[in-house]
């Protein structure tokens, strides 16, 4: 071998042991490509405290309620066939306070009230929420969110299943109404609910007025007719709206404007 060729061979291998030496990046000496990638931290975690033992699991500052984020594997079987899928757990029962609540609804001289439901998220998954609405000897009213699942989809069979399913491991059967939207797949759940109840002997008046409107949901259905009357003027204004804010100078322009 050659003196060059030595030469040559000893700057490579240096070049080499100074990369390999060459101290990890610092948290500050990150590009500032890498920072902008990252994902932002959601104000809301601000509410829960992680606890070090169990780092899935966070727990509310004010309510204490638990919620995890491993993920979990659920077995869906409402319609009467088996379906295993993938899902975030959003949150489990503390055991003993799903003791507590049970002994609740057996002790329990009135009536409960229900709301329900569902929606997809973007991962194309349905869920089911179902809230518990009661008064106890104290006159103090209380809900609780006795359900939170995911669904195989929104049609009021399984919606109905869902909720029958929920009832009977609480021990629930004093229902006195229950509040969901005016979806017609609500219609065919609530119908159902209905004959179950009856069947258990625990409805009010056979039902006939255990489903209860919602009301938000009318208001809006209500608001949204009325603007169809006025559909071109809003479509007008939101469009002007977009074109003066897409441009600073033109949002100052617009704020000099009004000034004068």
């Amino acid at each position: 071998m050659s003196e060059t060729e030595v030469a040559t061979s000893r700057k490579q291998n240096r070049a080499k042991a100074k990369k390999a030496s060459k101290p990890p990046l610092a948290p500050t000496d990150v590009p500032a490509s890498s920072v902008n990638k990252s994902r932002k931290r959601s104000p809301w975690c601000s509410h829960y405290v992680v606890d070090e033992e169990v780092p899935d699991v966070a727990e509310c500052k004010y309510c204490h309620a638990m919620i995890g984020c491993a993920k979990s594997r659920t077995v869906v079987s409402d319609d009467g066939s088996n379906e295993t899928m993938t899902i975030p757990r959003l949150w489990e029962f503390n055991q003993d306070e799903r003791k507590k609540l049970v002994s609740i609804f057996k002790k329990l001289p009135s009536r409960v009230c229900l709301t329900t439901d569902t929606w997809t998220l973007g991962q194309n998954l349905c869920y089911l929420c179902l809230t518990a609405h009661f008064i106890d000897d104290d006159w103090t009213l209380h809900k609780r969110i006795i359900n939170f699942c995911p669904i195989v989809g929104h049609s009021g069979v399984l919606i109905g299943r869902a909720i029958e399913k929920c009832l009977v491991e609480w021990g629930l059967k004093n229902i006195m109404t229950i509040i969901a939207d005016n979806a017609s797949s609500n219609n065919v759940a609530v119908n159902h609910l209905r004959n179950v109840l009856n069947h258990w002997e625990c409805g009010v008046l056979k039902g006939a007025f255990f489903h209860m409107r919602c009301a938000a949901h009318i208001l809006n259905l209500v608001v949204k007719d009325g603007l169809m009357d006025v559909n071109l003027s809003v479509k007008k204004i939101c469009t002007l709206v977009k074109y003066v804010r897409s441009s600073p100078a033109r949002l100052l322009k617009f704020k000099s404007s009004v000034e004068e």
